[in-house]
């Protein structure tokens, strides 16, 4: 097992545009949190803050060019695996229940090295034969130091 290695600070800038049939919701959130390499992978972990001003950390796994792992834990929670053409089942949940998701990733951009760069996805989701939104996701992080 691998260590973490390069651990560094970072800022991060997500910009996503939820939509449904009905609607678009876009949503910026600017935030810190580190990037770092462990086996051959990039991990970035970030803090946001949620809907009751408690705080989620999210980790995104970055298997270069390949596969993005998304798992928030906190208020909310949840667990996606983004890989381009290819249809996986996640979850999402709230303290008043968990909802199974199917994720489609239509695009996978992975433009991420330890010096920072951008990440960029697209994926639909499902539920139960239903369509519920797509995702248009775009993380910007920049590196600011390095971390002990």
């Amino acid at each position: 097992m691998e260590e973490i290695q390069n651990k560094r600070s970072v800022e991060v800038n997500i910009h996503s545009e939820f939509r449904s049939k009905e609607d678009t919701m876009p949503m910026d959130v600017y935030t810190v949190g580190s990037l770092y390499q462990k086996n051959n992978n990039l991990y970035l972990v970030y803090d946001d803050v949620e809907e009751d001003q408690t705080t989620s950390r999210t980790m995104l796994k970055v298997e270069p060019g390949k596969r993005v792992t998304m798992t928030k834990k906190g208020w909310s929670e949840m667990h996606f695996v983004l890989e381009e053409g290819t249809h996986n089942v996640g979850y999402y949940a709230i303290p008043d229940g968990t909802i199974t998701m199917g994720v489609t990733t239509t695009r996978l951009v992975d433009e991420l090295t330890l010096n920072g760069g951008t990440l960029q996805f697209t994926y639909n989701t499902d539920s139960g034969g239903y369509e519920m939104f797509e995702n248009n996701m775009t993380i910007r992080i920049n590196v600011t130091g390095q971390e002990s």
